[in-house]
C-alpha cells in the first residue's frame, strides 16, 4: 500500500480500516491474512487458518494499518494523521510546530526554507521554534532553526534545553553545547542551571544572589528547576533566599514539591526545610523531615490523625512508603493505627530469631525487610510488598506468598524474581505444547 497520506486525511477512515480488516481476518480471508502476516510483528508468516483462530484485538489490527503506511506504531501514525488534517486550516509557524511535535523533520525543512522568517516567529500562544526543538532536545530541529537565523537567546531556549521533561528524559546537552556555540549566554544562571559547581564557586563573589535572569528566576530557582542538588546546597551556603517566587509566581518550595517524585528534588526540599522554610504536615510526613514532623506536632498534637488533600492520613504516608522511622514518630506521638499496618512495619523491619509460624501478613508494606534465624512455616504473604526483602537461615515450610511486589527480593542472597520469571515461562511453554 502507498505510504504516503493523502491531502485531508481522516483518522475515522483508517480506524474503520482496522476493524474491517479484523472482521476479515475472523472469516478467513486470505487478503487479510497476507496484509497481517505481512506488517505484523507478532504475526508475521502465519497462515490465514493460524490467523483465524489467533488472539487478535483491534489494537493489533491498527498497528497493520500504521505498518502499511510507514509508521512503527499506531500512536505515531494517528499523529501524523491529524497533523495532516490540520495542516492546510494552519498559518505557517503553527505547521512548523505541529511537524516539529510529530517528528515530520521533512515538512518542517520544507516549511524553513520556503519563509526562514518562521525561525523567530511566535505561534498563538506564544512559542518559538527554537524553544520548542530544545524543550523536545532535537538537535536536528535546533540546528535547521539556528542556520535559518533563530535568535539563541530570545525566548531562554538553553534554560528548556538543560531541563528534563516532559519531552526527554534528560538534559539535552548535545542543544545546550550547540546554542552555547551559537551565541547563548554562558554566565553564572547557565552555570547554576547546568550544574557546573567550579563555575558557580568562582562567579558567587559578589553575584547579587536575588537578581533575575532567564524565566524571571534567580540562580537557585534555577538550579532547583533542574534539580541540581549540590548546586542549591552552594547558593544556600552563600546566602541566598531559600524560597524566592519566580516563573509564572511560583515558589521554590512549590516546585520542589511538584517535582517530588524525583530524588535530587526530594533532596532539595528537605535541604530548604532545613533552612526553615514552612511547610504543611502532610508536605513534612511525605518527605520523611523528621525534625519537622515533631516541630509542627508540638505546635498542633492533633494533625498526628489530619488527612491530607488525598484523603491519606500521616501513618498511611508512613506505611505507603515503608518508612519506619516516620511511623515510629507518629506512633509515639499516639496517631491512629486502625489496622496495626504500622506496628506491623515496625515489627517486619528486622525479625531476628523468632517463631512467626502461620503469621498472616496481609496488605502490608515489608519493602526492605530482613527475616533472619526465623521460624516462618505456613506463613501466608498476601497483597504485599516484599520488593528488596531478605530472608536468610529460616524455616520456609508451607509458606504461601499471593499477589506479591517481589523485585529484589532474596531468599539466602538469591534473586527470587528472575527464577519465577524463568519457571513462568517454562510453564507456559508446556502448556502450548499441550
Amino acid at each position: 500500500m502507498d505510504d504516503q497520506l493523502p491531502k485531508n486525511p481522516n483518522l475515522g477512515f483508517y480506524r474503520k480500516q482496522a476493524k474491517d480488516l479484523k472482521r476479515a481476518l475472523a472469516t478467513g480471508d486470505a487478503s487479510a491474512a497476507e496484509r497481517v502476516a505481512k506488517s505484523h510483528p507478532k504475526f508475521r508468516g502465519r497462515s490465514a487458518a493460524e490467523l483465524e483462530t489467533a488472539q487478535v484485538s483491534l489494537g493489533d489490527m491498527q498497528l497493520v494499518v500504521a505498518r502499511e503506511h510507514g509508521y512503527a506504531t499506531w500512536a505515531e501514525f494517528k499523529t501524523a494523521v491529524e497533523t495532516a488534517a490540520l495542516a492546510p486550516q494552519l498559518p505557517p509557524v503553527e505547521r512548523l510546530l505541529a511537524a516539529m511535535r510529530a517528528g515530520d523533520s521533512a515538512a518542517a525543512r520544507e516549511l524553513v526554507a520556503a519563509d526562514r522568517a518562521l525561525a523567530n516567529t511566535r505561534d498563538s500562544k506564544g512559542v518559538l521554534p527554537l524553544v520548542e526543538a530544545s524543550d523536545r532536545g532535537n538537535l536536528e530541529m535546533a540546528t535547521l532553526l539556528l542556520d535559518a537565523g533563530a535568535d539563541p537567546v530570545q525566548g531562554d531556549p538553553l534554560f528548556f534545553a538543560a531541563h528534563a521533561g516532559p519531552h526527554k528524559p534528560s538534559p539535552a546537552l548535545d542543544v545546550v553545547e550547540l546554542l552555547l556555540a551559537r551565541g547563548a549566554p554562558n554566565d553564572i544562571f547557565t552555570h547554576a542551571a547546568l550544574g557546573r559547581l567550579e563555575e558557580l564557586a568562582r562567579e558567587l563573589p559578589g553575584a547579587a544572589l536575588e537578581a533575575r535572569g532567564p524565566m524571571n528566576s534567580t540562580l537557585l530557582f534555577l538550579a532547583l528547576w533542574n534539580g541540581q542538588t549540590k548546586a542549591v546546597q552552594l547558593l544556600l551556603d552563600a546566602g541566598a533566599e531559600p524560597n524566592p517566587v519566580c516563573r509564572d509566581g511560583e515558589s521554590a518550595w512549590q516546585l520542589a514539591m511538584k517535582h517530588i517524585w524525583s530524588r535530587s528534588h526530594r533532596a532539595i526540599a528537605r535541604l530548604l526545610l532545613d533552612r526553615g522554610v514552612e511547610c504543611s504536615f502532610a508536605e513534612a510526613c511525605a518527605l520523611s523531615h523528621l525534625p519537622t514532623v515533631r516541630k509542627l506536632l508540638e505546635l498542633d498534637p492533633e494533625a498526628k490523625d489530619r488527612a491530607d488533600a488525598n484523603g491519606k492520613q500521616p501513618i498511611e504516608i508512613a506505611i505507603l512508603n515503608a518508612d519506619i522511622e516516620l511511623a515510629r514518630a507518629l506512633l509515639a506521638a499516639g496517631a491512629t493505627d486502625p489496622k496495626g499496618l504500622a506496628r506491623a512495619l515496625l515489627e517486619s523491619s528486622t525479625q531476628d530469631n523468632r517463631n512467626l509460624a502461620k503469621t498472616l501478613y496481609r496488605n502490608c508494606n515489608l519493602r526492605q525487610a530482613s527475616f533472619h534465624d526465623c521460624n516462618l512455616a505456613d506463613v501466608v504473604f498476601s497483597d504485599i510488598n516484599l520488593s528488596g526483602a531478605r530472608i536468610d537461615n529460616v524455616n520456609l515450610s508451607g509458606v504461601r506468598v499471593d499477589n506479591a511486589f517481589i523485585k529484589g527480593m532474596t531468599i539466602y542472597g538469591i534473586e527470587i524474581e528472575p527464577l519465577l520469571a524463568k519457571e513462568l515461562e517454562r510453564r507456559a511453554a508446556r502448556e502450548k505444547k499441550q
